[in-house]
């Protein structure tokens, strides 16, 4: 056998903290969108922060692909939190949705 087995406790607790993190993205960013109060979006912004680096350091111990993308379109939103920026993280937090179950 190639040394493969069954989901050990640590990959149990970081996918566990991988579907959180995207999970609070997707809603801070949810919110973000959504709100008018510039305090308000702030708190977003800090919890997608927060959230951006839980999702950076399980999918990285998981070997997750596609986060090289979602780093750099991150990057780019809190450069100029465009329209388009927050497409872009709403097509990657899709895409990693997705992965949640590979």
């Amino acid at each position: 056998m190639s040394g493969v087995s069954g989901p050990s406790q640590g990959n149990y607790s970081s996918e566990a903290n991988f579907r959180g993190g995207v999970r609070v993205f997707k809603e801070s960013l949810d919110g973000y969108k959504t709100s008018t109060f510039k305090q308000q979006k702030d708190q977003y912004v800090k919890a997608m922060s927060e959230a951006h680096e839980v999702i950076l350091e399980s999918a990285q111990r998981l070997g997750k692909s596609h986060i090289q993308k979602f780093k750099e379109d991150y990057a780019h939103f809190q450069e100029s939190k465009s329209p388009r920026d927050i497409a872009n993280l709403e097509e990657d937090i899709s895409t990693l949705q997705g992965e949640e179950t590979a």
